[in-house]
């Protein structure tokens, strides 16, 4: 993925990795008898370059035991697995770099679990994740988490029947779950310009966005991004539009705009408390940003 790929790139699903070695979450219940929650997340992410010129894709997996009685989203956000998302119809501003990392307190310890090999994919095309030791940074979280060995984009379809499996372990049952991807993007435009057509994007006055009506229950999130900062906005996916208001970017120069197409799928298992397969689908662009 590109260095300014955003909320959903590289910086979200490969930080937490790149110190380790290879080797918004819902309601959930609890283990009464230890006082912790199972969850299983995880994230296939997509990113395509309107002109061809890079297409690549991500899976991170996480199987995490945690304190019943604390909130896990900024958990997830610290280790990697998940990243804040903006309401729909409002925007969040991030800079980037050092002290831009979640921190959390007081929040016991956090188990990231063994479940065996780990299969996720398209149906019939499945691909193994490879385990990496999550950095003993803290004492209160340490594990394995699993990323994916195949980095194409062709390695992981849109508009695809996945499947995630899982073999076992002592820790953490076998799962065998089966959700469907979202279609690409597409008929993008930014200031009723097609997007590939886009090489200036002007953040002095507001931004329209269009593009082809997904699926209801999903959300578009359209980014503006340099190296240091990022500014995204999240729209309803089946409304086909939205509106980046004036003022909310500020960065001027070389950087990128992107919308994701981004699908939360829950489900439950036997000693899974909560889980989630995300899928997390990019078309983006190159631009110089103007006044």
């Amino acid at each position: 993925m590109n260095p300014v790929a955003g909320r959903f790139g590289a910086f979200a699903l490969t930080g937490a990795l790149a110190l380790g070695c290879s080797a918004e979450v819902g309601s959930y219940g609890s283990d009464a008898d230890t006082g912790s929650s199972a969850h299983a997340l995880v994230t296939v992410e997509r990113s395509v370059n309107v002109d061809g010129t890079s297409a690549r894709a991500d899976v991170l997996a996480g199987f995490v035991r945690v304190p019943a009685d604390v909130d896990a989203r900024p958990i997830y956000e610290l280790i990697g697995l998940r990243s804040s998302t903006p309401a729909v119809g409002q925007c969040r501003d991030t800079t980037l770099g050092a002290g831009s990392t979640p921190t959390v307190t007081g929040i016991g310890q956090v188990e990231l679990l063994e479940a065996g090999e780990v299969w996720v994919g398209a149906q019939g095309s499945e691909g193994t994740l490879a385990p990496h030791a999550f950095p003993t940074v803290t004492d209160q979280i340490a594990g394995v988490l699993y990323a994916s060995r195949d980095r194409s984009a062709s390695a992981f379809p849109a508009a695809s029947s996945y499947s995630l499996r899982t073999a076992g372990s002592a820790s953490m049952p076998s799962l065998a779950i089966t959700r469907e991807a979202p279609v690409e993007l597409d008929t993008v435009t930014v200031g009723g310009v097609a997007l590939a057509e886009v090489k200036e994007v002007g953040i002095g006055t507001p931004l329209d966005v269009t593009w082809g009506v997904g699926a209801s229950g999903d959300l578009v999130i359209a980014e503006l991004a340099t190296t240091d900062r990022i500014v995204a906005c999240a729209f309803r996916d089946d409304v086909g539009a939205g509106t980046i208001p004036a003022g909310k970017f500020d960065k001027l120069g070389t950087g990128r705009f992107s919308l994701i197409r981004l699908r939360t799928a829950s489900f439950r298992a036997p000693e899974v408390d909560f889980g989630e397969l995300a899928f997390q689908f990019e078309l983006a662009a190159n631009v110089t940003f103007k006044p």
